[in-house]
C-alpha cells in the first residue's frame, strides 16, 4: 500500500500539515485514512482487471471512497488548532 494519504494530500494540498497531524492524534480520522488507502488501492487494482464484474464492483468502491472521503474533508476543514 502507498500512503494511505497521499491521494488525499494530492485533493487539498494546502492541508497537508493538518492532513498529517490529524492522523497522528486523533485514531479515528487515522483509521478513516487507512480505510481510505485500502480503498484506492483496491480500485487501482480493480482498474487493472478485466473481471466481468469489475465495473460494478468499482462504482460501489468509488461510493465508498466518496463517503469516507466526506468524512475526512469535514475533520480537515473543521480541525482548530489548540
Amino acid at each position: 500500500m502507498i500512503d494511505p494519504i497521499s491521494k488525499l494530500v494530492e485533493q487539498v494540498p494546502e492541508n497537508k500539515d493538518v492532513i498529517r497531524l490529524l492522523q497522528e492524534t486523533n485514531s479515528q480520522f487515522d483509521t478513516l485514512c487507512k480505510a481510505y488507502g485500502t480503498l484506492n488501492d483496491k480500485l487501482d487494482a480493480l482498474d487493472r482487471s478485466k473481471g466481468s464484474n469489475a465495473l460494478a464492483r468499482a462504482s460501489a468502491l468509488r461510493q465508498q471512497l466518496m463517503t469516507i472521503e466526506e468524512e475526512l474533508l469535514t475533520m480537515i476543514e473543521g480541525y482548530r488548532p489548540v
